[in-house]
């Protein structure tokens, strides 16, 4: 292969890399013109998205109105706070009530300020027992669950209305896809960045929590995102709840975007060889 050969298949393999679909997000101030639907209890409050305050019984969403391509790898990252917890009664909960989710779905209730699960433990994303049909359906959740679970974990939900985390009450209890090893520590008052990366041609994920491992490193899904929530597009945006305790919740910036592929050994031995071929051209001149 000469010269020109090898730099035009390197621009081919470049325009392929850039004509990839993939989300497209990035909002570092949240407020009605960041293109975000509110349901429930979410609010804006000081550019950040606030998913509960102190009040119990609450349950929110908060959905992106542009539906995001989720056929290819793409890394997702969410700077949050959780503060001021009600703990009186209940000193294993170190970081208040109830957490809150990640959720990328194609629930099929319309428009999307109807698409909400139930409070307390359900986080928004799951149903409970008043209204046993509301969990959010065709979608993948990552949840940073506090009370008495203290631990990061992935849900995934074909396809079900009655799908709960806790008290079945004749209603399926979800198991998680992937979990972090150990507790997830007192995370309080101080800012958190959750990083999740999604790996298509393996179909899996990796969840970071301030850029080191929890555990959750290449975890298979053991299906496509897109075959989970039955589209090749579908909406972010967040769920959370409070129940008999309580916490702040806030999202400072969310963004989504392309992961970055690993250059392949074919790729590298390409680049290596034109820049070879180059600078023997620039030595004959």
């Amino acid at each position: 292969m000469n010269a020109q050969n090898i730099v035009a298949t390197l621009v081919l393999f470049c325009v392929s890399l850039g004509s990839l679909a993939a989300p497209s997000i990035d909002i570092t101030s949240f407020s009605a013109a960041s293109g975000v639907q509110l349901v429930g209890s979410a609010t804006f409050a000081n550019a950040k998205l606030r998913l509960t305050s102190s009040q119990v019984s609450q349950r929110s969403a908060a959905w992106i109105n542009t539906p995001q391509d989720v056929t290819q790898s793409f890394t997702a990252t969410v700077n949050f706070t959780i503060a001021g917890p009600v703990v009186s009664g209940h000193p294993t909960w170190p970081n208040g009530a109830d957490g809150f989710a990640l959720v990328i779905q194609d629930d099929p209730r319309t428009p999307l300020n109807t698409v909400i699960g139930g409070s307390s433990d359900e986080l928004g994303y799951g149903a409970n027992a008043a209204e046993p049909w509301t969990a959010i359906r065709r979608s993948l959740a990552l949840t940073v669950r506090t009370t008495v679970f203290q631990k990061i974990q992935v849900y995934a939900n074909d396809d079900s209305p009655y799908l709960r985390f806790t008290q079945s009450g004749g209603s399926p209890i979800a198991s998680p896809v992937a979990e972090q090893t150990g507790s997830l520590g007192t995370i309080l008052g101080t800012p958190q960045k959750l990083t999740f990366s999604y790996d298509a041609g393996n179909q899996a994920l990796t969840v970071l929590l301030n850029n080191a491992s929890i555990g959750i490193d290449a975890a298979p899904l053991g299906a496509s995102l897109s075959s989970i929530v039955g589209a090749n597009t579908a909406t972010f945006g967040f769920t959370a709840a409070t129940g008999g305790g309580y916490a702040t919740t806030d999202i400072t910036a969310f963004s989504a975007a392309a992961a970055v592929p690993e250059p392949s050994a074919t790729l590298l031995a390409l680049t290596l060889l034109s820049a070879r071929c180059v600078r023997r051209r620039m030595r004959g001149r």
